[in-house]
């Protein structure tokens, strides 16, 4: 190649770099976030947060907001579907922070049709103080009486000494009451209130209660100008008077000759005192049955069954009775069934 040709090429070269950023230019719509996180600082509990976060479009095209979802059900959103390009518009985020305390981040997220951000996270920082105190601030069940009653109680008051009044409770639960009384200068004391407040009482009767997970919250409404709810978790586990596992004995299909043996294991829960299985009845003729301690733990039993030989072929079912100390579950019934071949 000679020189003139070999120059012509190289500025056709170097111009094709010099055209490509415009040429090769992206287009389309550009969504920005131009604030995507704002921290509202110390909130009062109870007071609504609101923000408008501005999007701007730096595309050539127009931009649209196709949709606005919350992280959770606290934050309620409107915002502008479309932008046009070089103009910035709005999601207006309102967050209420009546059921919570601490320190908070609640996001929004926009959805646009910029291939680029499809989606933009928009989040409210917060510092939630309570305007009224709770302490424990948490009803936990774990323990069973043998009365069949659980209680925790609550102090309830301002710290600022700002007056109001409990005017409803709600329990979760109808094994779970709910009462409060004003509270005395003693119970003040305890949490250093000024003055007012209240002690309300969590009573769980767990004879009531069906056995398993408790997990919710105890709503109390108020006069307070600004904080009219106040919300006490309630957790813990409702465990049967006496558990027998397995639940139902069914030996399944045996032969005569075969294993013919089964065993109920028996664990009662009765705080205070010793649990005891004192004695074991059954209604099924040619079946044995023989209490012995277990290794497990000393308020822990099992019941050895076996079959007599003579048997008679057929389905058999019947009932065995366990004889207990615990005065809510002094007896407990049950059922067996199998089929001798």
């Amino acid at each position: 190649m000679r020189r003139s040709e070999k120059a012509v090429v190289t500025w056709f070269a170097a111009a094709l770099v010099a055209l490509a950023p415009a040429a090769f230019a992206a287009s389309g719509p550009k969504a920005v976030a131009v604030e995507p996180v704002t921290d509202a600082g110390s909130v009062p509990k109870g007071e609504k947060v609101v923000h408008e976060f501005a999007i701007r479009n730096d595309g050539d095209e127009t931009l649209q907001i196709t949709d606005v979802q919350a992280a959770c059900g606290c934050t309620a959103t409107t915002y502008d579907r479309t932008i046009e390009p070089g103009k910035t518009g709005v999601v207006r985020a309102e967050l209420d922070t009546s059921t919570f305390s601490g320190g908070i981040a609640k996001s929004v997220t926009a959805y646009t049709n910029d291939p680029a951000a499809p989606k933009i996270e928009l989040t409210i920082k917060a510092k939630v103080e309570p305007l009224l105190a709770v302490r424990p601030g948490y009803g936990r069940f774990v323990k069973q009486d043998p009365s069949g009653l659980g209680k925790v109680e609550q102090i309830v008051w301002s710290p600022k000494g700002q007056p109001f009044e409990i005017t409803k409770v709600e329990s979760p639960y109808p094994f779970l009451a709910v009462t409060y009384r004003p509270a005395t200068d003693q119970d003040r004391q305890e949490v250093n209130a000024p003055s007012g407040g209240y002690v309300v009482e969590l009573a769980l009767d767990y004879a009531a209660a069906p056995v398993g997970a408790i997990a919710d919250n105890v709503t109390l409404h108020t006069s307070h100008a600004t904080q009219k709810i106040v919300q006490i978790p309630v957790s813990g586990f409702v465990r049967p008077a006496v558990a027998v596992t397995p639940p139902v004995v069914d030996f399944g299909d045996i032969q005569i000759g075969g294993p013919m043996r089964a065993s109920v294991h028996v664990q009662g829960f009765l705080e205070g005192r010793e649990f005891a299985l004192t004695k074991v009845e059954d209604d099924l003729a040619g079946m044995e049955a023989k209490i012995e301690p277990s290794s497990e733990g000393p308020r822990e039993f099992n019941v050895r069954l076996s079959l007599s030989p003579d048997m008679p072929k057929g389905v058999f079912h019947g009932t065995l009775k366990l004889f207990t100390n615990h005065p809510r579950s002094p007896v407990v019934e049950v059922p067996i069934k199998g089929r001798v071949l």
